[in-house]
């Protein structure tokens, strides 16, 4: 768990059950055909998915970890944030994983992905707040996706499990490369040992999948669009 300050995603009704922490969830199913032939709409909290353009997809190459621990109330929300992403057609191509905390074998699959999405309950934002920033960067990147953060130092990792900054510096350090990172942080209200969210928490969890489209979206057409988030 960490505390990031960050802005506040749209709200979106819906919910869903908890993943298993360290389980790999898998990529995303694509999008099915109805009846007539046309694809159906995603199955998560009614809004529109982003258009990519024919023939690309939002979430290829993109490495999502949802992590904390269930057994703490709402210390859970990153593995089952996690959980609903992996069911999620606008996700399609993303390896979803749900962790109970980062450790150092995620630098590998992280340095084969030029997005990294890191969902998890963080200290020091309200309850039921959703919170995403970009780590390692100044700025915005716009209207369409705000990921406003400060310049944080990769650390070197003293135990088994790491933080966002010391994961990046060992993807970078062992295998030659880092990607962009994309912060979610969920504000908890109870941390107590117990399973199920309290009420704030539970209606964060669509907002915080809505947070993570729209940014994942905004850097996807930074990239293809040839600026600074290409690698």
């Amino acid at each position: 768990m960490r505390a990031e300050p960050g802005t506040r995603a749209a709200s979106s009704p819906s919910d869903g059950p908890a993943a298993p922490s360290g389980a790999s969830l898998g990529s995303a199913p694509a999008e099915s055909s109805g009846p007539s032939g046309g694809a159906s709409g995603p199955a998560s909290s009614g809004a529109a998915a982003p258009d990519c353009g024919a023939g690309s997809r939002l979430a290829d190459g993109v490495l999502i970890v949802g992590y904390g621990n269930p057994l703490r109330s709402d210390d859970g929300v990153g593995p089952a944030v996690a959980a609903r992403l992996a069911s999620d057609p606008r996700f399609a191509g993303a390896e979803v994983r749900a962790e109970h905390q980062l450790t150092p074998e995620l630098a590998l699959d992280a340095s084969r992905s030029w997005l990294l999405v890191l969902v998890d309950a963080a200290e020091g934002v309200a309850a039921g707040e959703v919170a995403i920033r970009e780590l390692g960067t100044l700025g915005s990147l716009g209207e369409r996706g705000p990921l406003v953060g400060r310049v944080e130092a990769p650390g070197r990792p003293l135990t088994h499990h790491v933080d966002p900054a010391a994961l990046l510096g060992l993807a970078a350090e062992l295998w030659g490369a880092a990607p962009r990172t994309i912060l979610v942080g969920i504000g908890p209200r109870s941390l107590e040992l117990g399973e199920g969210f309290t009420t704030e928490v539970e209606a964060a969890v669509p907002r915080a999948i809505e947070a993570v489209a729209d940014a994942m979206a905004a850097l996807r057409d930074a990239r293809t669009g040839g600026g600074a988030g290409e690698r």
